[in-house]
C-alpha cells in the first residue's frame, strides 16, 4: 500500500498544526510521501506566508524578508529545528534583487516550510524544480517520472511549483499544491491520494446556506466535477485530472479531526442514494433537454444547453 499525503496551508500554520501531520503520517506506514502547501493563517498571523511574498514581488519592499523570518521562527522554536532560516531567507533575497524571478519568489513559501517539516520528521526534501518538470509550459509527466525513479522511500516534496527546460521555477495556478500532489499520486502509481485540509469532506452543501450540512462520504470524479462545474468550491480540474486517470482513489480529511473518515473520491461508487451534493452559481441556468420517443423510431438521446440565465 502505498499513500502519497497533501497537506494545505492551514495544517502547516504553525508548530501545534506540524505536531498534528507527524502524527498523522506517524499512524499510517503507507503513508510514505508528502507534499506541503506553504504555511497558512493562524489567529497571530493572519497572512499567508505566499501572501507575504506576493507582497515582496509586487513593492519590492526590503523590509518585508523580516516578516517572513518572523512567520516562521516560532515554529523553528517550539520544535527545536537547526534549519539556518535567517540564512536562507538572505539567499532567497539575494536571488530575488539580483533577477527579480517573480516564480522563484513566491515558491519560496512551500521551499521554506518543506524544509522545516522534513527536519521535523527526520525526511529527506526533493528539489521540485528537478522532479516536477514542465516543457512548455506543460507538465511533462514522462521526465518527472523519470527523475522520480530513484527517489527515496520517505520524502518531502514542495508543492505549487516545479522546474522548466533551463531549471528555473515554475509556479502552478493558485492552488498548485493540489496539482502537485495528484501529479505525484499519479507518477509513483500509489494506490491511495489523501488531502488534508480543515474540513472534514466535501459538504453535501454550502454552509453559508445550509446550515450544519453532513459531509459527502463518497461520490465519484463524475460528480466531483458537475458540483465543481456548478459552484462547489471543491478542486480545480488540474488538480483531479491526474488521479482520475489512473483511477487512484482521494480522500478529502481534516487534520484537525484525523478520526473522521471524510470524503472519498472514487471512478465508480458502490453507495446507492439518490442524492449526492447540492450546488449552484448565481444568473447561471442549465437546461437539459431529453428525447425520449418520438412517433418514429428515431432513438433517443441527450443534449445539455448551458447559457448565461
Amino acid at each position: 500500500m502505498t499513500t502519497v499525503s497533501k497537506f494545505g496551508g492551514s495544517s502547516m500554520a504553525n508548530a501545534e498544526q506540524f505536531a498534528k501531520v507527524k502524527a498523522i503520517l506517524k499512524a499510517d506506514p503507507a503513508r510514505r510521501y508528502l507534499v506541503v502547501s506553504a504555511a497558512g493563517k493562524d489567529p497571530d498571523h493572519p497572512v499567508k506566508l505566499t501572501d507575504l511574498l506576493l507582497r515582496i514581488a509586487a513593492s519590492d519592499d526590503q523590509a518585508l524578508f523580516e516578516q517572513v523570518i518572523a512567520r516562521l521562527e516560532p515554529i523553528k522554536a517550539a520544535l527545536h529545528l537547526q534549519f539556518d532560516l535567517n540564512q536562507a531567507v538572505s539567499e532567497i533575497q539575494k536571488e530575488w534583487n539580483a533577477h527579480h524571478d517573480h516564480d522563484y519568489l513566491v515558491s519560496r513559501g512551500e521551499f521554506l516550510t518543506a524544509n522545516l517539516m522534513g527536519e521535523y520528521l527526520g525526511w529527506p526534501v526533493l528539489d521540485a524544480t528537478k522532479v516536477m518538470l514542465f516543457k512548455r509550459d506543460q507538465f511533462d509527466a514522462t521526465a518527472s517520472a523519470h527523475a522520480l525513479a530513484q527517489a527515496p522511500e520517505h520524502f518531502v516534496l514542495p508543492g505549487f511549483y516545479g522546474g522548466d527546460e533551463t531549471g528555473c521555477v515554475h509556479l502552478m495556478p493558485r492552488g498548485g499544491s493540489d496539482i502537485s500532489g495528484a501529479w505525484l499520486a499519479n507518477l509513483l502509481n500509489a494506490d491511495l491520494y489523501e488531502n488534508w485540509t480543515d474540513v472534514s469532506g466535501i459538504l453535501m452543501a454550502d454552509p453559508r446556506v445550509v446550515h450544519q450540512p453532513k459531509a459527502i462520504a463518497e461520490l465519484t470524479y463524475a460528480e466531483l466535477r458537475e458540483l465543481t462545474f456548478m459552484g462547489a468550491a471543491v478542486f480545480q480540474a488540474d488538480a483531479v485530472q491526474p488521479v482520475r486517470a489512473k483511477g487512484i482513489p482521494t480522500r478529502i480529511l481534516n487534520t484537525n479531526r484525523p478520526q473522521d473518515s471524510g470524503t472519498l473520491v472514487v471512478r465508480a461508487s458502490n453507495l446507492d442514494g439518490p442524492l449526492t451534493g447540492i450546488a449552484g452559481r448565481r444568473h447561471y441556468t442549465v437546461i437539459t433537454l431529453k428525447k425520449i420517443s418520438t412517433r418514429r423510431p428515431l432513438g433517443s438521446g441527450a443534449t445539455s444547453l448551458v447559457g448565461n440565465g
